[in-house]
């Protein structure tokens, strides 16, 4: 029985000590295969990083070279590197742009971060400073750019231009070089240019004498005034199909705004009262402060090449001859109320007149196809008037008389029309006031310095459509011309074509 007993026993402890070797020999086995996978897990993450910080290098060396000017200067009076193509670095007879340090203040790839308020994040000092020591990821980075192909020198940023990064990054420790790992990322980069014209436009504005069409409205004068009584406005068209066949005035059935008959405008460079715009007696606009440049009226009689006239007094006759201009020259016209003023003839009539312009009735003979204009020099004193007691001009067309006048009364010595006939023509007397007297239709369009504050009584003005194309005198007018001056400028941007990675050596530097 006590040989059985130990004979088990002995066996038990056998059995013990098989597994206890057994186990001891799976953990040394378990051991040295975590170690060794171990190793294995830091040499990918070193590879890994090995690997970020020469990308990012590479990356952060053409952003260094597409956002410096000074820079791209230099490129491009890079020498191209002997022989052409694509040599190595070791090769590379270039000048170097970036040698043993990256760009510095460039951010490192996995810098420690420091948060800050709201979540953003800063570099501290340690990653600044392994930054400008040329270090990403604890390893090591260096970049060299060469250019390997230009059509000239200095380029000329023809897109033929094309340079190489070279960026190594190198791990491990000096000390132990079975350690040490180098990588390299070649990046090819094209210089891709865009030329671009700019238009700029200049603008140049001079003051250039331009012909005046002062004759655009019926009643204009450059003081305001109101249009009050049983004064009224509207207009015709004497020749509207062109064809030099005028027809007189001939009241509307009716008005409507902006027909034929409504074009009756009245303005002022001033303010024009409540009843200029009554458009039951207003068929037309009413224009206040309408800031329009008159010309200047002055008197110019020519030194020669007229027919000189006594002092115009009674009836006078006066004609046109061979269809041309002919021109008369008088001191001064006083007729009476009836007496009459006949333009006979064919052509242009002119007529100076150096001092007082006193006229009865202006008749046109009825074979007479002239016109007349009148041109009165300034004088003191009440020196102007017109008294018709029939008709002055021609109705049916207002442009045959056109009276302008260098004449300056107002208030007492005003200009006035008085009487109650007709008045047919184009009046251009910005110096002078003007006084309405008695109940008479005018025809055409009348331009004044002021209307003594009113157009008042019976008074019935038609406008001519016609005149509006009437040209007297220049006026000063700002012209602007606009130049374009064409600028051109080429854009370069410096775009990776190509990016080539390789491992170039273990465990050596």
């Amino acid at each position: 029985m006590s040989s059985r007993t130990n004979t088990r026993r002995g066996s038990a402890l056998l059995v013990s000590s098989i597994v206890i070797i057994t186990i001891a020999g799976m953990a040394i086995v378990l051991t040295d295969l975590t170690i060794s996978r171990f190793g294995e897990q830091k040499r990918r993450q070193a590879q890994v990083d090995l690997l970020a910080a020469t990308e990012s290098a590479a990356n952060e060396a053409i952003c260094w070279m597409r956002n410096n000017p000074d820079v791209q200067a230099q490129l491009q009076n890079l020498t191209v590197t002997i022989p052409p193509g694509y040599p190595e670095a070791t090769t590379s007879t270039s000048a170097v742009l970036v040698s043993d340090r990256l760009p510095a203040g460039l951010p490192a790839v996995f810098p420690s971060l420091v948060p800050l308020n709201r979540g953003t994040v800063s570099i501290n000092a340690a990653a600044a400073n392994a930054n400008a020591q040329g270090i990403r990821n604890s390893c090591t980075v260096q970049s060299k750019i060469i250019k390997v192909a230009s059509n000239a020198t200095p380029s000329t940023w023809d897109n033929s231009e094309r340079f190489i990064i070279y960026t190594t990054a190198t791990s491990g420790d000096p000390s132990q070089p079975g350690t040490i790992r180098r990588q390299r990322v070649e990046t090819v980069i094209t210089a891709v240019s865009t030329t671009v014209s700019t238009p700029t436009p200049t603008s140049t504005t001079v003051r250039v004498p331009t012909p005046a069409f002062p004759f655009t409205r019926g009643l204009f004068s450059v003081n305001g005034y109101d249009v009050s009584g049983r004064a009224d406005t509207d207009s015709w068209n004497s020749d509207p199909d062109g064809d030099g066949i005028h027809t007189p005035y001939s009241p509307p059935a009716s008005y409507a705004p902006g027909g034929p008959n409504s074009n009756g405008d009245v303005g002022s460079n001033g303010v024009l009262g409540s009843g200029a715009y009554d458009t039951s007696r207003v068929h037309g606009d009413a224009t206040p402060n309408a800031a329009a440049a008159l010309p200047n009226v002055t008197y110019n009689p020519p030194s020669s090449g007229y027919s000189p006239l006594p002092a115009i007094s009674g009836n006078t006759t006066i004609n046109g001859t061979s269809g041309g201009t002919t021109i008369y020259k008088a001191p001064s016209v006083n007729q009476g109320n009836r007496d009459v003023l006949t333009i006979g003839g064919s052509g242009t009539v002119v007529l100076y007149v150096d001092g007082t312009f006193n006229v009865g009735d202006i008749n046109f003979a009825p074979d007479s196809t002239a016109k007349l204009v009148i041109y009165q020099n300034d004088v003191s004193g009440k020196g102007c008037s017109f008294n018709s007691q029939n008709n002055i001009g021609d109705p049916a067309d207002p442009s045959r008389f056109l009276f302008i006048t260098a004449f300056s009364g107002t208030g007492s010595n005003e200009m006035s029309l008085n009487g109650g006939a007709s008045f047919s023509g184009v009046v251009l007397a910005p110096n002078a006031g003007i006084k309405f007297n008695g109940n008479s239709d005018f025809y055409g369009a009348f331009v004044a310095k002021d209307f003594s504050g009113a157009v008042n009584g019976n008074f019935s003005f038609h406008y001519d459509d016609r005149l509006g194309a009437l040209s007297w005198g220049t006026i000063m007018k700002d012209i602007t011309t606009t130049t374009t001056t064409t600028t051109t400028t080429t854009t370069v941007i410096l775009a990776p074509t190509a990016w080539n990675i390789r491992s170039i050596g273990y465990g050596s530097l």
